[in-house]
């Protein structure tokens, strides 16, 4: 069967869809330009719509310009659209692997005999241009998904792995059932494969690249609600989510501990606001680096920060909590000359002790910090059943510690001996 396909016609309902795309790209760069790939993207879009165009007038303007320039702008734009990937990923667009694929079209075109005129040739060539791009942009998409896990970079790795395959289908084609042109028409059944193929990629791109940007912005902003902005710790109410769930599915063991910076004051008074910050910083940086897998560290507020362990027994959780205290005790904080030291005080309580509740949990794990700093600080404290009888001053008057009556709270919780 001799299928005939006009080119120019399948390039200008290319070019339309393209334009759609280009169009979008353009829009959300104007409106925001934050994120740099957008750019590449249109830029990409608009070298493919011209390139579309240009080989649409393949019967009007001089072969050299509409096919040979063409297909070199088509190919340019494959290499924006991998710049724009490498751009989305952290990368950095080299010059060089922007050009190499326009340029070695362009000198195939010009120096080798008939390339010009032999369809085969020139599908070949862009089998080979523009199927290394889509490699690229699968590296790239898979990339990202492994420091991001958008979704989209999974259909993307799909959609341009499929459209490689394509473009070697194309090529063992091209060789071995070999297409004939005249007067704008290709004459060859699998051509319309092809083209078809080619419409439904533009199609495809618009949502790979419009549901990227989508996801990164939904993404920022649930990290906005799940990471605290100084310390890079999670939130107070992520914390406990978290937390909460995780009881639920593991509810036979589990401790839970809240970390205190002694005299936090005195830093802020000896460093200034700047200094106790980059305390807050580093000290969250180094409890991160030290979390074994599972754990949930968050910063509940001010100098005080949670750390659930799942699974953990109450004899397992001591030794690296312990462990994380002397840890902590040796940091030295460099600021503007002078390291700062700090020591922490750390209560912690078991379900087995405490029970599954998280409130009655985290209460335990407030009255033995309270324990802790105390008995004078820089040290850890299990909570047991004995605590219930430690006297505590609480708006002026003793009372106990305890689960049954509130939530204890640094808020209205004092030590004896004056300050926290």
């Amino acid at each position: 069967m001799n299928v005939v396909l006009s080119v120019p016609t399948v390039m200008i309902c290319i070019a339309i869809t393209v334009l759609i795309v280009a169009v979008a790209l353009t829009l959300v760069w104007m409106h925001d330009q934050r994120e740099k790939a957008v750019l590449w993207w249109a830029v990409a879009m608009w070298s493919a719509v011209l390139g579309a165009a240009l080989i649409a007038t393949r019967t009007v303007l001089p072969h050299w310009l509409a096919v040979g320039a063409g297909v070199a702008l088509m190919a340019l734009a494959f290499a924006l659209v991998a710049a724009g990937f490498d751009k989305f990923t952290g990368g950095r667009p080299r010059v060089v692997f922007l050009v190499v694929g326009p340029v070695a079209w362009l000198a195939a075109y010009a120096f080798i005999p008939d390339f010009s005129d032999n369809v085969a040739y020139r599908a070949i060539a862009m089998m080979l241009i523009q199927g290394s791009y889509c490699i690229h942009i699968v590296n790239s998409a898979w990339r990202g998904w492994k420091e991001e896990r958008l979704p989209t970079f999974l259909a993307t790795v799909l959609i341009y792995s499929v459209h490689s395959v394509f473009y070697v289908v194309r090529t063992l084609f091209a060789t071995l059932l070999p297409a004939t042109e005249s007067a704008g028409e290709i004459h060859a059944a699998w051509v319309a494969i092809i083209a078809l193929e080619a419409f439904m990629m533009g199609i495809f791109s618009t949502f790979v690249f419009l549901a990227l940007i989508k996801e990164r912005a939904e993404r920022k902003y649930r990290l906005a609600a799940e990471i605290d902005g100084l310390t890079g710790t999670a939130t107070r109410r992520f914390f406990v989510s978290e937390t909460r769930d995780r009881l639920v599915k593991t509810p036979k063991a589990g401790v839970l501990a809240i970390i205190d910076l002694d005299f936090f004051k005195s830093v802020n008074d000896c460093y200034g606001h700047l200094g106790g910050d980059r305390v807050l910083q580093a000290f969250g940086t180094f409890v991160t680096r030290k979390l074994e897998p599972g754990m949930i560290f968050g910063r509940l507020g001010g100098e005080e920060f949670g750390l659930f362990l799942p699974g953990r027994e109450a004899s397992e959780a001591r030794d690296f909590l312990d462990e994380l205290r002397a840890d902590v005790e040796r940091m030295q904080i460099p600021f503007m000359g002078s390291p700062i030291r700090i020591t922490i005080s750390v209560g912690a309580a078991s379900v087995r002790d405490a029970g599954v509740d998280f409130d009655h949990l985290m209460a335990a794990a407030d009255g033995a910090l309270y324990v802790a700093k105390d008995e004078g600080r820089n040290r850890l404290r299990m909570f047991s059943l004995s605590m219930r009888m430690h006297t505590i001053l609480e708006d002026g008057a003793e009372t106990r510690l305890g689960l049954t009556e509130q939530r204890l709270s640094r808020m209205n919780v004092r030590s004896r001996i004056g300050g926290t």
